[in-house]
């Protein structure tokens, strides 16, 4: 991905709205790539870790840290999936 690319483009058209689409793992990288685009989207990174979202809201937004215990009480929960198919 070619995110100096991406942001000299957003620098020329300032009009326009980019959005930065891939590759971003950590709070650091999402937060330097909001510093140029007014948008970003996190996909992979979510999936694996779907914590940074509370990360990601602390940093962006000050909102306070959340307790994993308050969130998911008894240590955890259990996903049950069932295929449909034979």
């Amino acid at each position: 991905l070619k995110y100096d690319f991406v942001y000299r483009i957003a620098a020329a058209f300032p009009d326009a709205r980019f959005t930065i689409n891939g590759g971003l793992k950590t709070v650091e990288e999402t937060k330097e790539a909001l510093s140029h685009v007014p948008a970003a989207m996190l996909g992979r990174a979510i999936y694996d870790n779907p914590w940074t979202l509370n990360a990601l809201d602390h940093v962006l937004f000050e909102d306070p840290i959340s307790d994993r215990a308050r969130i998911i009480p008894d240590g955890g929960a259990v996903i049950t999936c069932k295929s449909t198919k034979h």
